[in-house]
């Protein structure tokens, strides 16, 4: 763990009532002024699956003390309802969701908002071993793709397909319940649709180098694989408090940035059953999606162009049922160095 002295440094601007220019911040960002409140404020968190790599910078942020010197008492909880469910009821304060579910969430009525991204891009990726290794998406024409079978994914693998002119329907599926690593192993699949940070790590780790072809290099608009949701009632009322939150959440990812290992350490430290040498590599191959300095963005942006991109993809993906702007679903108006 790092010195309590080291993130006090960091921590001083939102230990009372001043100006602050922004803890990631460069020039032109405007001040504003954040109150700590008088006694600590509750915050539930719903995740979106279990605790993992791009949750890293959370549990510094808990584990260091910086949610708490910031004045907030959080609470993380797990449960097998999908978390925007939680939110949208009102069981939870916030919860950890990919733009695709919010983007659904909103089109079936519910009144949330995205505040921040803790992961930019998406981390799917088609996956493959060498032996049956797929450079070009061309390659795949009448072979055998493993996904998770989900609506977003079928709607990924075809417009990757169409972008590199292959049939759809000339592809077979395999959809595949959790670990879409294994059926690479097997006979009969030429690829998986799975995850940069899970799936290609267990390969590497398990000296089976994979291929990688990134979604949003082939074909699918970019989008937030994971951002954090409030209500909208929540976002008009409780401003004080979210930007609390982040600027403390910001600590903790320029912390996991300067040491991942020790980062890593903490997420397992908090859940025992995770692996140590696992996370650090997942982490790792996370960081490019969770640090925002090549953009030169602030940690927790979200692009409202971005999204509205995205949202039209899924409106004509058939993912949506009706027209909305979903530049309207996000705001970086909390973010450190964004408020008024």
């Amino acid at each position: 763990m790092r010195p309590v002295g080291s993130r006090l440094r960091l921590l001083g601007p939102i230990l009372a009532v001043l100006g602050l220019a922004g803890l990631l911040g460069g020039c032109g960002e405007r001040k504003e002024t954040l109150a700590v409140p008088a006694t600590p404020a509750t915050l539930s968190i719903a995740l979106d699956g279990p605790p993992g790599a791009p949750l890293v910078p959370l549990y510094d942020a808990i584990t260091g003390g910086d949610f708490t010197r910031a004045g907030l008492n959080l609470t993380i909880m797990s449960s097998p309802s999908p978390p925007l469910d939680r939110l949208a009821s009102g069981a939870v304060d916030m919860a950890v969701a990919s733009e695709p579910d919010l983007l659904a969430a909103r089109d079936h009525g519910a009144q949330l908002l995205a505040i921040g991204a803790l992961v930019q891009g998406p981390l799917t990726a088609i996956i493959s071993l060498p032996g049956r290794s797929t450079t070009k998406v061309t390659q795949l024409e009448g072979k055998t793709v493993a996904t998770d079978g989900t609506p977003l994914a079928a709607a990924e693998l075809d417009a990757v397909l169409r972008r590199a002119g292959v049939a759809p329907a000339s592809v077979r599926r395999r959809p595949v319940p959790g670990d879409l690593a294994r059926p690479l192993l097997g006979k009969g699949v030429q690829a998986s649709l799975g995850s940069l940070a899970t799936d290609a790590v267990r390969l590497r780790l398990a000296h089976h180098p994979p291929s990688l072809i990134k979604i949003d290099d082939a074909g699918v608009p970019t989008y937030n694989r994971l951002v954090l949701v409030v209500r909208q009632s929540e976002a008009r009322n409780r401003g004080p408090i979210l930007r609390a939150f982040l600027q403390a959440l910001t600590i903790g990812v320029r912390n996991t940035l300067a040491s991942p290992a020790a980062a890593a350490r903490q997420l397992v430290a908090a859940n025992p059953g995770l692996s140590g040498r696992f996370e650090l590599a997942s982490l790792r191959a996370a960081i490019p999606l969770i640090d925002p300095a090549p953009t030169g963005s602030p940690y927790g942006f979200v692009d409202p162009r971005a999204w509205r991109t995205f949202g039209q993809w899924m409106l004509a993906q058939g993912l949506l049922t009706r027209p909305d702007d979903a530049a309207r679903a996000v705001t970086d108006e909390f973010l450190p160095g964004q408020g008024e």
